[in-house]
């Protein structure tokens, strides 16, 4: 098998999911899980965060693989700690997922399997669009957020940095969510929400 070698930050749930989509990529080939501090062992564990200078000088190429529910901290701190040790974090789609060619997406963020992500759309840098994610024409998803499992985000609404839309949630067209906020699982969020808000 030919491709990039990559690595993921990680190996919870949500890094076994990015593993699948990235192997899913024709060019992209994984090399391994690095944990925290060792304590998550498994064989595709290849070392931890203070590894990862050295396994830089083989791999270029990282995916942050920590979900984000109550906080999206540790995804913020890894995305940093790799920016700051010089990999490269690339956009990755899975083969299943639709992305219009006027979107713009920026690094580190991952398209899960069966999103679809339509025209004219800005997402950030390191965000999940999670599976079966809908992100519609003109919307704007910010930095380090996480739009869960078969969200439905209408046409020109926009999604604040560090926020989370809980799954099977609908935000309707042209709503601004401020940053940090956090919607409940199949909310339906109708009007706009102040930065920081928490919507059940």
């Amino acid at each position: 098998m030919s491709g990039k070698s990559i690595l993921i930050t990680g190996n919870g749930g949500h890094a076994v999911s990015c593993r699948e989509v990235i192997e899913s990529v024709e060019d992209l080939v994984f090399s391994g899980f690095v944990t925290k501090d060792g304590t998550e062992n498994g064989p595709e564990v290849i070392g931890t965060d203070q590894d990862l200078e050295s396994i830089f000088q083989n791999t270029k190429l990282a995916c942050v693989g920590m979900g984000q529910i109550k906080t999206n901290e540790h995804r913020v701190k890894s995305f940093n700690q790799l920016k700051q040790i010089g990999y490269t974090l690339p956009v990755i789609i899975a083969s299943t997922a639709y992305v219009a060619d006027s979107a713009k997406i920026h690094e580190g963020t991952i398209i899960m399997h069966r999103a679809f992500v339509n025209s004219q759309t800005i997402i950030g840098i390191n965000s999940i669009i999670n599976t079966g994610a809908i992100v519609e024409h003109g919307a704007n998803v910010g930095n380090h957020c996480h739009v869960a499992t078969k969200v439905t985000i209408n046409g020109d609404a926009i999604i604040g940095d560090n926020s989370f839309i809980g799954s099977g949630a609908t935000v309707l067209q042209g709503v601004n969510i401020g940053e940090n906020c956090i919607v409940g699982a199949g909310v339906i969020v109708k009007k706009d929400l102040e930065r920081g808000s928490i919507l059940k």
